[in-house]
């Protein structure tokens, strides 16, 4: 019962536009990274939210088996901060100066932190439901795990609390777009037209998207909603802002956007209205984005989330 995906705004698009219809893979794809190293045939996929009842901290538990070494945990010397390890009352913003230099200047180097190919990505059911949902590659979700638990002690003190942490931090991310997704359908129903999201996705998201010096404002934007859930995350507002801005262009940009962003979120939904046949107004329809509360769909049964494994690989496991 828990992947039925029980989503009103699907069910009225398709009950007002007809049946939706795969189109093809390259096209599907919402963050259209071409990662080179990722090639479907070498890849299986597991729709791991068959098996997560709640998308929420405390219920998710991540088993890795593997004996490969994580190296040391840098433990900061803040006193401050290690005698809240006890009661676990943290604000995630403790230790400024030590996380900003973790992050800066003491890890390896960029690399170690972002995989040089697309680590998750969000596949719209406006190209059909097959493939619909988030997805993630399961050797990015443990390259940042590994980050967490060597930069980010003691909030991530062990390898679960890392995977947990790197879980949400990919989930959080594609979950803006799947929002942006559902608030896109909403203007669909009420202009009666279907296919806004899709111009939306072609004649502006990626033509931004591939083109600096700005980027894709809707990467920005998943980024802003991502550093505002810092404390969900359990990850340190500070290293978590560095680990940001090493990001590529467009994704990098999302600290533009601190505070209230709710101009930035006008600008986005305007966009997809503008791809409309009729001419328009720029209005005030951010709200659209606010009326889907995101708490709603840390649920398995909202959206599909898939792990892609390389054949072969041991798997990790989610109970």
């Amino acid at each position: 019962m828990y992947n039925t995906y029980r989503n009103s705004l699907i069910k009225d698009y398709i009950d007002m536009f007809g049946p939706i219809e795969s189109e093809h893979q390259e096209e599907n794809i919402v963050s259209p990274g071409r990662n080179p190293d990722y090639k479907p045939d070498q890849y299986e996929k597991l729709k791991v939210s068959e098996f997560i009842y709640r998308l929420d901290w405390n219920d998710i538990i991540i088993d890795i088996n593997t004996d490969e070494d994580w190296g040391e945990q840098i433990k900061p010397d803040c006193k401050n901060l290690l005698d809240k390890i006890e009661t676990g009352n943290f604000t995630y913003t403790e230790c400024e100066g030590h996380y900003k230099g973790s992050s800066k200047e003491k890890h390896d180097n960029q690399n170690s932190v972002i995989p040089k190919s697309t680590c998750a990505w969000y596949t719209s059911y406006h190209y059909g439901l097959a493939n619909f949902g988030i997805h993630m590659k399961e050797s990015c979700l443990i390259k940042i795990a590994k980050y967490f638990w060597k930069h980010n002690y003691p909030y991530t003190r062990t390898k679960n609390d890392a995977l947990r942490s790197s879980f949400f931090y990919l989930l959080t991310h594609e979950l803006f777009h799947f929002i942006t997704d559902q608030a896109a359908t909403v203007v669909e129903l009420i202009l009666q037209e279907p296919n806004l999201y899709k111009k939306y996705t072609r004649n502006v998201y990626i033509p931004s998207y591939i083109n600096p010096p700005d980027g894709a404002l809707e990467e920005s934007l998943a980024n802003r909603y991502v550093y505002g859930r810092y404390e969900f995350l359990k990850v340190n507002k500070n290293l978590l802002f560095n680990m940001m801005k090493a990001q590529p262009i467009g994704y990098n940009n999302f600290d533009i956007y601190r505070g209230d962003y709710k101009m930035a979120r006008r600008k986005l939904i305007n966009h997809i209205v503008e791809q409309s046949s009729m001419s328009h107004p720029y209005i005030g329809v951010e709200s659209i984005f606010d009326i889907i509360n995101p708490r709603l769909f840390y649920r398995g049964d909202k959206i599909p989330i898939w792990m892609h494994y390389k054949k072969g690989k041991k798997k990790i496991s989610f109970k």
